[in-house]
């Protein structure tokens, strides 16, 4: 028998039988004996599994209107060669279910495909989460870009359209402070103002609509940093060809295999700093709290917790590596000082790291900035995490804090978070930092950034 993609499902449902595990205990997905499943709004998508853990992405490949075929078979098969996850979705089945969902005002798509992209990640035991990247060709390619248009930051690891047209074949409108407008067929969007939430890339082949090119262009006037390529072949190559693996800037060197993002600058405070973000990962708060520092002359290096500690860690493992990352980036910038820096779960795991770091790396650092401080800490990613839940067992923060020089702490919390650890340190030479609002500070992340600034220059002297 030929070696086709039609002919390979034994290896697919093999691989797949990790993940029917994993998400029965879930008890919300309903998995079919096709290897398929049913979940939200994504209709029955097919889940392609790499054979190794260590995944190269995670694409959601949209259909065009003509359905799942051969076509997208053969993409999904190659990308998954490659070492991707691949989460196949029908368009039209999607939009049939989409324009069902009559009790919705709008439809907030990407809810469900983070939601899914999680699940699958967990379930297949990858060795860190890889943020999805949405991509399609035709009016799967329009859908991708739509969805681009209601993404928060840092939520999609990137968008790729091959030969969209500029509306998409929906109705029901999208909840997204875009402009859009009608047209004969559908609904056009634009992107929401201010930068990308992920990098945006349309290719064009010979067969690209007219308004499809038309509407790539106006997109790029509005959102410069969108990449627009033409492509000569057909457009389920062009699909798989921008789809190939970005290589790791990190890989080969010594900080190779961790989730860096390394902002530089020409050091003005003799000090670098070192971000771990909250669960979410590298988005929001701790993202812009870094692009803060970095304006400040801080070069600042962020580590994505949802990635870094998307399997459990110990305290041992993640204390080796935040000094072999002091130890390269001190190095790389030149600098004396450090302000080891932490938000939400990322401050929750600091203090039993710092106590099992060596003496010489601890006196690395000047400060350490805790901020949105909890009474425990767990060194693995969870859904209670994702939901505001505290975990019930884990280690606690105080009694590790306590152990250490109070007087380079800072520990921030807002007026209205009930649950924050940083009053319990009420008495020590800690600086407490009270601000308006609650776990997000109110959204004032460039005070922040300012209170870590001054506290550094003062440690610093």
């Amino acid at each position: 028998m030929t070696d086709t993609p039609r002919n390979r499902p034994r290896h697919r449902l093999r691989l797949m039988t990790r993940i029917v595990f994993g998400l029965a205990l879930l008890g919300a997905i309903a998995w079919a004996a096709s290897g398929r499943m049913s979940t939200g709004t994504l209709g029955d998508p097919m889940i392609f599994l790499p054979g190794s853990e260590r995944a190269s992405a995670a694409i959601f490949l949209l259909s065009d209107m003509n359905g799942w075929d051969a076509d997208e078979d053969r993409a999904a098969f190659a990308l998954q060669k490659q070492g991707a996850i691949v989460m196949g979705v029908d368009l039209p089945t999607y939009l049939a279910t989409l324009e069902a969902r009559t009790q919705d005002q709008c439809l907030y798509l990407v809810s469900d495909i983070e939601r899914l992209s999680h699940e699958v990640q967990r379930s297949f035991g990858a060795s860190d989460y890889r943020l999805p990247i949405i991509a399609g060709q035709g009016d799967g390619g329009a859908m991708a870009l739509a969805i681009a248009a209601q993404t928060p930051a840092s939520t999609l690891g990137g968008t790729i359209a091959v030969d969209p047209p500029a509306d998409i074949p929906l109705e029901r409108p999208l909840c997204t402070p875009a402009d859009r407008r009608e047209d004969k067929k559908g609904e056009v969007y634009m992107l929401t103002k201010g930068p990308l939430p992920d990098p945006v890339t349309v290719v064009l082949t010979s067969a690209a609509p007219s308004d499809g090119r038309q509407h790539a262009d106006i997109l790029r006037d509005k959102w410069p940093a969108i990449q627009i390529r033409d492509f000569s072949g057909a457009a389920i190559d062009a699909l798989t060809q921008a789809l190939k693996p970005a290589p790791d800037p990190l890989a080969g060197g010594p900080l190779a295999g961790l989730p860096l993002t390394l902002l530089d600058a020409q050091p003005t405070h003799d000090a670098m700093a070192l971000v771990l973000s909250g669960d979410g990962g590298w988005r929001d708060l701790d993202k812009t709290i870094a692009e803060n520092l970095q304006k400040q002359g801080i070069p600042t290096a962020g580590l994505d917790s949802l990635r870094y500690f998307w399997n459990e860690r110990s305290p041992e493992e993640t204390a080796a590596d935040l000094s072999r990352i002091l130890d390269e980036l001190r190095k790389r910038w030149k600098v004396r000082h450090v302000a080891l820096i932490g938000y939400s779960f990322g401050a929750d795991v600091l203090p039993v790291t710092i106590r099992t770091m060596d003496k010489p790396h601890q006196d690395m650092l000047t400060q350490v900035s805790l901020l949105g401080l909890s009474e425990k800490g767990s060194f693995q990613i969870s859904v209670g995490g994702w939901l505001g839940l505290l975990p019930s067992a884990g280690v606690e923060t105080l009694p590790d804090l306590q152990q250490m020089d109070l007087s380079r702490v800072q520990c921030f919390y807002g007026k209205d978070e009930p649950d924050s650890a940083c009053p319990g340190l009420s008495g020590t030479k800690t600086e407490l930092i009270e601000t308006s609002g609650g776990h997000h500070f109110d959204g004032n992340y460039a005070r922040l950034a300012d209170d870590i600034v001054a506290g550094l220059q003062r440690r610093s002297e």
